[in-house]
């Protein structure tokens, strides 16, 4: 899936190609050797065709299928309301992706990856086990990576004398009334996605967290921001730290959910969506009822959430009042 993750970037003159033109890799195979799918340029076999083709090939392969669903990103309405494709199909000819999972993530939100095990029923219907855990409440604007840069000389026409990361915790204090040591943490873990390059959860030094955003804070509000150099990095913290962990923050939506977490969501979420745990999926997903298919769902992608990434819903799952069940995607 990596290689055709890349291939989102490259142009081609028939959007099939996405996929065709990298089934030459040796990982593009199955077990028994045979291609995962054969080339087909058979006019009746668009595009979106390939795509769920694919997609089912990937979830039938036990090494690809926990990080297909965590691929998905609408580019626009249609995806998410599985108007060409299903919506838990990704597109691989839309280049703006910017997930919330990869497997080099320590994230193990849904336990083991050998839990996953999808089911296709009549080609565009997903099945497979989890539960549902909350809603969303509220989220933030669309994230634009101009917003929380420190390089540009001056903040955005648009938002004049405004940053971001302030603009954040002001709208969540408005909505929470909380402003305490434990929340402004979370707020942070939630900035930077718990650091997801991090051996693990444990491993990450809130200490250090802390002093980086204060210094990036000092040098975001600064209007001469862009003429410090990185010789003149603050004795409390380093803000370049801060900002790269900050990128993975753009074309999402911080989130709040009904029962006091923080996370990052895909762009197309909004209140009222639904927080989804799959057994065997690193991250948690987000989920919209469907309006034409009862008792389904369609997916909005992948999400990352405070105090769940680790398995932490699973272990208290028989003591809880969250119920296992069938998931369906349409």
């Amino acid at each position: 899936m990596n290689v055709i993750l890349a291939s989102r970037r490259l142009k081609t003159s028939d959007r099939r190609d996405h996929v065709y033109a990298f089934l030459g890799s040796p990982l593009a195979r199955r077990k028994n050797g045979s291609l995962i799918v054969e080339p087909d340029y058979d006019k009746k076999n668009d595009a979106e065709n390939v795509f769920v083709e694919v997609a089912i090939a990937l979830l039938a392969n036990e090494r690809e299928a926990p990080w297909v669903l965590l691929y998905v990103d609408p580019t626009c309405e249609d995806d998410l309301q599985a108007v060409h494709l299903p919506s838990w199909a990704p597109r691989w000819d839309s280049w703006e992706h910017k997930g919330n999972g990869e497997c080099e993530y320590w994230y193990r939100a849904g336990g083991e990856i050998k839990l996953f095990k999808p089911k296709v029923h009549d080609t565009y219907h997903l099945h497979f086990d989890g539960f549902l855990f909350d809603h969303i409440q509220w989220t933030s604007d669309l994230i634009q990576m101009d917003r929380f840069l420190l390089s540009l000389a001056q903040p955005p026409s648009q938002y004049p004398g405004k940053v971001l990361v302030d603009e954040l915790w002001a709208a969540l204090v408005a909505i929470v009334g909380c402003t305490d040591r434990e929340f402004h943490d979370g707020f942070l873990l939630a900035l930077v996605r718990a650091f997801p390059f991090a051996k693990g959860l444990f491993s990450i030094n809130m200490d250090e967290l802390r002093a980086d955003f204060r210094a990036y804070q000092t040098r975001i509000r600064s209007p001469s921001r862009d003429r410090v150099s990185h010789s003149d990095l603050l004795e409390d913290g380093n803000p370049w730290g801060m900002e790269f962990n900050l990128l993975n923050l753009e074309n999402k939506r911080f989130f709040f959910r009904k029962t006091g977490r923080l996370g990052v969501a895909p762009s197309f979420s909004r209140p009222g969506d639904v927080c989804c745990i799959a057994f065997g999926l690193a991250n948690p997903i987000i989920l919209r009822p469907s309006t034409s298919n009862p008792n389904h769902y369609n997916l909005v992608g992948g999400a990352y959430i405070n105090d769940v990434m680790n398995g932490e819903l699973l272990e208290n799952l028989d003591i809880s009042d969250l119920k296992t069940e069938t998931i369906r995607l349409a």
